[in-house]
């Protein structure tokens, strides 16, 4: 019994320790990409994208469907928050892109993307299977988690892994809550 509660810290141990490293790893490509861009001068790109993706919403704003579907879901609102520049008091309803929000906007998902890969490598060459981990601690009976292929769960555990150490986190604050109970 208690052999088996070390492996599994040791195997949570492991997990958080290369979400971290996935995080670390991800600071240090986001400053080499800052310094291709710097060296390149890729503002350029990213405020051509800025316009494209302005022409867009100016194309879109003549709809009066797309006005409707706007004011309906707030997810215009959304965008402003996102990728809208709200200075100088804009009020119309063609949201102002700048450049640097469209850049910070596509390096998000970018680094999303590539967090994800490292930790689903991850995952796939320790053969760490999380989603088996946590089955078996909690003991699911859930046909979805049980008939799961491994390779999937693989997959799903480098998911985890690559969203960083909160994900992790929060499952082992959810395993301890249901020690207690």
């Amino acid at each position: 019994m208690m052999d088996a509660i070390t492996q599994i810290t040791y195997l949570y141990m492991l997990a958080l320790l290369m979400a971290l490293v996935i995080e670390r790893v991800m600071e240090i490509l986001n400053a080499s990409w800052n310094y291709v861009e710097w060296q390149f001068d890729l503002h350029e790109f990213w405020t051509r994208r800025a316009k494209k993706l302005q022409a867009r919403f100016e194309a879109l704003a003549s709809s009066r469907l797309w006005n409707k579907f706007l004011d309906l879901t707030g997810l215009l609102f959304q965008i402003r928050k996102k990728l809208a520049d709200n200075k100088a008091g804009h009020s119309g309803k063609i949201p102002i892109i700048s450049g640097d929000l469209v850049r910070n906007a596509a390096l998000v998902v970018a680094n999303r993307i590539a967090a994800a890969i490292m930790g689903v490598l991850f995952c796939w060459t320790t053969q760490i299977n999380l989603i088996a981990i946590f089955n078996s601690q909690l003991k699911l009976d859930y046909k979805i988690i049980t008939q799961m292929p491994v390779w999937l769960a693989l997959v799903l555990s480098g998911i985890f892994l690559g969203m960083g150490a909160e994900p992790v986190h929060h499952m082992i604050q959810m395993i301890e809550k249901r020690r207690k109970k």
